[in-house]
């Protein structure tokens, strides 16, 4: 039926045209992706006069693009102008071309129609939650959520008998695809990140804070939403082995995805709880991991859930504030901790992290805040929690490479571990330690550092570690005379001290300086230019809001 327009297979082509120029050779699709992309552009026009379920998916796949290469503010537009379109024809419940293809009373068209809505809603918010800004349209009556999940695995086009075109005929098992329930649940879970987001947003910029019933109802109905979860959407035993026995693993990656960010939501609401408990000013909201307050604490609040833990309750605190606190800090390092399960869970059975789909970042820059704090805990235990995650992001981050503009959080984070006060205490597991690769004898940083131990767990020198970083920026960066400001978002979520010291140490030349060939020097300078600049772009962009 005429569901590949120009626009679809033109911002298809942009797709394919990148993730090919990050691979080895690709270099000859650098410029072909902007060309495709400028071409699809071309049909957004027509694609809104349109108001068709085409043109819902095509908008999209274009938002797809846009996410991967950093157009943030333009992929936001596009998956609003994707929400209004669908949500249009649910409304208009008109021109659904195939209205006769059903199995057992399932409207195929129509749920087609649902997921395109709420995919662009899951978008949508992320978007806005990605670029600091409030969420609009959540509250009010929306679209009822898709009553089944599929695949185009599920369905074939087959010739139809005396008319041109083709007939859509559905398999035995399409309304049993495996992810049965996850796009209800996303949607349902992003409602609840956008509320969330909200009640931070006007906190942090408007000064409005919220009430103790309002943070205490949002955390039920995270926890409500999580003891509602279908079946095939829990991370169970049964549902990764089901998973795993098939070549599914991109379907696997988008329950692993699901779960990351119901525990970003509990962080972003965990961040507002400690805040509010200090009565302090918004702006901590930021800085919150790194204050003294919530990093000196003990390895017994990793185990939060185990019932030898000697739990603070509301009547046994001085206060309620101290109890919030010391029920938001706890929530914090389970989630977090929960966070960096789930990336080993996807290592462990070979899904790459691209398949956790753009979103992964947010998950990924709230685990670097709070294990950049944690690494100064007077608990050796809670220290080397800290280095475990700090190597779990690293790994990702190195196998993403320039997905989802994720290198410059590499180069932040590379940039972050520079402060020659990150001597780890004695590790307090020595066994563990024993069997693992000695230190990297041409690492510049003492062998104690938290950089040498962290090359260490993940076996590469330190030389390999700054060229797979320079590698990652050069791909995210489109030319030397214009950085991309695409990471800019994603500075809006790190914390501030770590870029005033960045702005000390870009100075002066590091002490490892002097061991290093003057190659890694030059290009060490060039990483600092680069995230120097991007730091004015996102530091001009807040403030150009904050006088809007």
């Amino acid at each position: 039926r005429n569901m590949l327009t120009p626009l679809i297979v033109y911002a298809m082509l942009a797709v394919a045209a990148w993730n090919l120029s990050g691979d080895e050779g690709g270099q000859a699709y650098a410029q072909v992706h902007e060309n495709f992309y400028r071409r699809a552009k071309q049909f957004v026009e027509d694609a809104m006069d349109e108001a068709h379920l085409r043109s819902v998916q095509g908008l999209l796949v274009l938002a797809n693009y846009e996410a991967l290469v950093g157009r943030w503010g333009t992929m936001w537009n596009h998956t609003t102008m994707a929400r209004r379109l669908a949500e249009g024809i649910i409304i208009r419940d008109t021109d659904f071309p195939w209205r006769g293809v059903q199995r057992g009373g399932y409207d195929f068209e129509y749920q087609r129609v649902l997921r395109a809505y709420w995919h662009s809603l899951i978008n949508d918010i992320w978007a806005a939650v990605l670029m600091d800004k409030q969420v609009g349209g959540i509250e009010i009556a929306l679209p009822p959520r898709p009553s089944h999940d599929f695949t185009y695995r599920s369905l074939r086009l087959e010739p139809a008998d005396g008319t041109p075109g083709y007939r859509v005929v559905l398999a035995a098992d399409a309304l049993k695809d495996p992810r049965r329930g996850n796009t209800a649940a996303a949607g349902e879970l992003f409602l609840l990140v956008g509320a969330i987001n909200n009640a931070a947003y006007l906190f942090g910029h408007a000064g409005k804070r919220p009430t103790f019933e309002t943070f205490i109802d949002l955390e039920m109905r995270l926890t409500e939403w999580y003891r509602g979860l279908p079946a095939d959407v829990r991370l169970d035993d049964a549902t990764v082995a089901r998973f795993t026995a098939t070549a599914a693993r991109a379907d696997l990656g988008e329950i692993i995805s699901t779960h990351l960010f119901w525990n970003f939501a509990r962080l972003l609401l965990m961040r507002m709880g400690l805040v509010l408990s200090l009565h302090d000013d918004p702006a901590l909201l930021r800085n919150i991991y790194a204050t003294k307050a919530f990093y000196t604490t003990d390895s017994r609040a990793l185990q939060f859930y185990q019932a030898t833990m000697p739990i603070l309750t509301p009547d046994k605190a001085a206060s309620y504030d101290q109890w919030l606190f010391h029920f938001c800090r706890c929530m914090s390092l389970q989630s977090a901790q929960n966070i960096v399960t789930l990336l080993k869970l996807g290592e462990r059975h070979d899904v790459h992290p691209g398949h956790f789909g753009a979103g992964v970042n947010l998950p990924l820059v709230q685990v670097v805040s709070v294990s950049l704090g944690l690494v100064r805990s007077p608990d050796s235990q809670v220290v080397y929690t800290a280095v475990d995650h700090l190597a779990t992001v690293t790994r990702t981050l190195l196998r993403l490479k320039h997905w989802f503009n994720t290198a410059l959080l590499l180069l932040h984070l590379f940039l972050s571990m520079q402060d020659a006060q990150l001597i780890l205490p004695p590790d307090p597991d020595p066994d563990a330690s024993a069997i693992d690769p000695p230190p990297d004898p041409a690492c510049p940083f003492p062998p104690n550092h938290l950089i040498t131990e962290l090359l260490r767990r993940l076996c590469i020198s330190f030389e390999v570690f700054v060229n797979e970083t320079i590698q990652a920026v050069r791909m995210s960066t489109p030319s030397k005379h214009r950085v991309d400001p695409c990471i800019s978002p994603l500075l809006r979520h790190l914390p501030l001290q770590s870029q005033a010291a960045l702005d000390a140490a870009a100075s002066q030349e590091p002490d490892w300086f002097k061991y290093a060939p003057s190659y890694m020097r030059s290009a060490w300078k060039r990483l600092v230019r680069t995230y120097k600049s991007v730091d004015r772009t996102a530091s001009s962009d807040i403030d150009e809001h904050h006088q809007a």
